[in-house]
């Protein structure tokens, strides 16, 4: 042992610059004991499978590829590794203590087992403490002559074939290279560092392409003459899936598929809630349009009973023309009313009215009512295709029923002939009304807004209702008109009826 130490001492100068460099120069010869690098620790010259050293004793330098207790607690079970290759060092004596990375001297007796180059180790100094793995090779391009490279860390990606859980509590895995020319590799691990460095190989699903970084050696036994090669891995980090694992692929499937039923359910679902709802509220509506038909009917049908009795009045006989000009006023106006509510009920159309229609056949009971035997008087009605709201309708159906009621009474006594035009225009979002006749016109001296006419009263009081004012010029006859803002809105109150 001290032959040993002064020797180590006597080169350490020598190689502590190689060894930071990762290259070991061997020196001159110390006493028959001088370093050598591993290749020509190994030399077999003949090529017999027999080293030419073999049982000498011999001095190499390179840096540790596994830390001293990595393999086992029991024994000394590791690799060193410098510039020309790699060497599995063995002791059955568990003294020694060095980390991953630090380069070592090692002084031992030349040894094969089973195909891979071993020192059976006599001492060993560490001379430099580097906590890092010397660099690896890359598989793709040492995979040719793999034999230099036994012993040092290679890195590489395969394929997993299989999975095997030995009885002795180690792991095996067996892989196919994809570089090169496909060949298959042994990924070993001990039981002690399956149980004290966390390796779970669970994860690892067969057919998935894996990154595997390792320390490479031979292991020849009866049933592989040629050889088995094997990698130990140091760290369960230098075994890791390329791409998405299997079972991380796996998950994200049944999450997508649990995923897909869950909509599909919830989809399912919320169409028979829609449907139900569409149901009920198509039962109600129909309940509500039943309703709403009868109240209609009803109206219409009490409207035409006030409109026979004042009729009925008014054939008896025994009223002046005042009397029976009023009742006709009247008449026509509660007329007006019903027409609306019979139009109502014939078609099944509750939010609106359509004003053609309906302006004709107001404008003809007037026209019969009011127009003398003995006069031709010619109706012409223009309206644009325009649908009013009932808040709207019936408004305006009264002022056009007094303001034609009025024409047909004043404008045309003396004439034998005249025209009455209603115009009714769909401007966009306004409606323009126009009243106009060819008679005699008004008195010039007469003001409409303070007039004691009932009719003239009802026109101004239906006109504000609609938020609009009645314009009206005397030129050739008389002409009434109002504009008003359509309503969109189906919603009906009171206050117009």
């Amino acid at each position: 042992m001290e032959r040993f130490l002064l020797i180590l001492s006597a080169t350490v100068l020598s190689v502590s610059t190689a060894f930071a460099d990762q290259e070991i120069q061997p020196t001159k010869e110390l006493n028959n004991n001088s370093i050598i690098s591993i290749e020509e620790a190994f030399i077999d010259a003949d090529s017999n499978g027999v080293y030419d050293r073999m049982n000498e004793m011999v001095v190499i330098a390179g840096r540790s590829n596994f830390a001293s207790h990595m393999i086992s607690d029991k024994y000394l079970n590791s690799y060193v590794q410098d510039k020309t290759g790699g060497v599995l060092i063995y002791s059955q004596d568990p003294i020694y203590n060095f980390g991953l990375g630090d380069s070592l001297v090692v002084k031992g007796r030349v040894f094969k087992f089973r195909g891979m180059p071993e020192i059976i180790v006599e001492d060993i100094v560490v001379i430099y403490s580097e906590p890092k793995s010397p660099p690896a090779a890359n598989l793709a391009l040492i995979h040719n002559n793999l034999d230099d490279y036994l012993g040092t860390v290679v890195a590489g990606e395969f394929i997993l074939l299989s999975k095997e859980y030995l009885d002795s509590g180690s792991i095996r895995l067996k892989v196919s290279s994809v570089s090169g020319k496909s060949k298959e590799f042994n990924v070993y691990l001990r039981q002690y560092q399956v149980n004290n460095f966390g390796f779970n190989f669970d994860r690892y699903s067969i057919g998935e392409r894996l990154s595997i970084t390792g320390v490479i050696s031979r292991f020849d036994n009866a049933n592989n003459a040629e050889g088995l090669i094997q990698i130990y891995p140091r760290y369960p980090k230098e075994i890791y899936v390329i791409g998405i694992p299997t079972n991380v692929f796996i998950f994200i499937a049944f999450g997508f598929v649990g995923l897909v039923i869950g909509v599909v359910a919830w989809n399912y679902s919320l169409r028979k809630k829609i449907e139900q709802h569409t149901y009920e509220i198509n039962t109600s509506l129909k309940e509500k349009t039943v309703l709403l038909n009868e109240i209609h009917h009803r109206v219409k049908n009490n409207l035409a009973v006030v409109s026979g009795f004042l009729q009925l009045e008014m054939m008896k006989g025994n009223h002046n023309d005042g009397v029976k000009r009023v009742l006709d006023e009247n008449i026509l106006r509660i007329k007006s009313m019903g027409y609306i509510h019979e139009q109502l009920y014939k078609s099944q159309d509750f939010s609106s009215i359509n004003m053609e229609d309906y302006i004709k056949v107001l404008a003809n009971e007037i026209s019969n009512t009011y127009c003398p035997g003995d006069k031709n008087i010619d109706l012409v009605i223009s309206c644009d295709k325009i649908n009013l709201n009932m808040n709207q309708a019936i408004p305006c159906a009264l002022t056009i029923n007094e303001l034609l009621s009025n024409a047909y009474k004043h404008a045309f006594k003396g004439f034998k002939r005249g025209t009455i035009d209603i115009c009714i225009i769909d401007q966009g979002s306004e409606i323009f009304v126009k009243v106009q006749d060819d008679g005699i016109g008004l008195p010039k001296d007469i003001n409409l807004e303070y007039s004691d006419s009932l009719g003239m009263l009802l026109v101004h009081q239906f006109v504000a209702q609609l938020d609009s004012e009645l314009k009206y010029k005397n030129t050739i006859g008389s002409t009434f008109s109002f504009v008003f803002t359509k309503d969109e809105s189906a919603y009906i109150t009171s206050a117009v009826v």
